[in-house]
């Protein structure tokens, strides 16, 4: 898991600067990766996937595709509020 974990920060870190330099596919394809990451290794109420769908879905809303960026903000408030709860 511990591998995982880091593998999902630089997977992060990748799809930031690739957001911040306008390669919105290549940015995705690297959310997409790490939300399944995220999805193996965090629980159902860890932050960390709460995070990954909503960089998903505000990457697919800059790149002019609302409908698919809706799915990954839903779940977002979904997960992030599951977090909220647990505290």
């Amino acid at each position: 898991m511990k591998g995982e974990e880091h593998l999902w920060g630089v997977l992060n870190d990748k799809l930031d600067m690739l957001s911040a330099t306008n390669h919105m596919a290549e940015a995705i394809r690297v959310g997409e990766s790490a939300l399944e990451i995220a999805k193996r290794s965090f629980g159902a109420g860890d932050v960390r996937l709460a995070l990954s769908y909503e960089k998903l879905g505000l990457l697919h809303e800059q790149n002019g595709n609302r409908s698919g960026a809706k799915a990954y903000l839903v779940n977002a408030h979904r997960f992030a509020g599951q977090d909220a709860t647990r505290r």
